[in-house]
């Protein structure tokens, strides 16, 4: 069995970032231009936390949360929780996080869902309270 935790990260972050959206179109180059800074191991889940040029900054240096994938990884009976934080404008830390129990099991299988079912409802996200208006990035 083999831990594929940086595959998993990368499709994390690919869905995390789908979308015809402007905001999330500007996440994806940042990703793009990231170098990631190390990976934090919690014995609940992980952190990774990301360095992104700040030429990549949005406008308006906001702070929000992207929080509705979830997966299912065998060896664990609750799913597990995603979250991107993005903090002054730049992606900060990607947040994986098993609900109710420890997560020490290799990741071998797995399979990433949203929150509210197969297709993301974009005018949820851009209806949350920080999420960037009027959006223009410094790149």
């Amino acid at each position: 069995m083999t831990d594929r935790i940086d595959q998993f990260e990368a499709d994390v972050m690919e869905k995390l970032l789908a979308g015809d959206d402007e905001v999330l179109a500007a996440l994806r180059r940042q990703l793009d231009a990231a170098n990631r800074q190390r990976r934090e191991y919690s014995g609940a889940g992980f952190f990774t936390y990301y360095m992104i040029p700040p030429e990549f900054t949005l406008h308006g240096s906001p702070f929000f949360v992207l929080a509705d994938v979830w997966a299912t990884i065998p060896g664990l009976e609750s799913p597990v929780g995603l979250s991107l934080f993005i903090r002054a404008g730049v992606i900060h830390m990607l947040d994986g996080a098993a609900c109710a129990e420890d997560w020490s099991a290799v990741i071998d299988e797995y399979s990433l869902f949203y929150q509210d079912g197969p297709v993301r409802d974009l005018s949820k996200l851009r209806a949350m309270p920080d999420w960037p208006k009027n959006m223009e990035s410094r790149s």
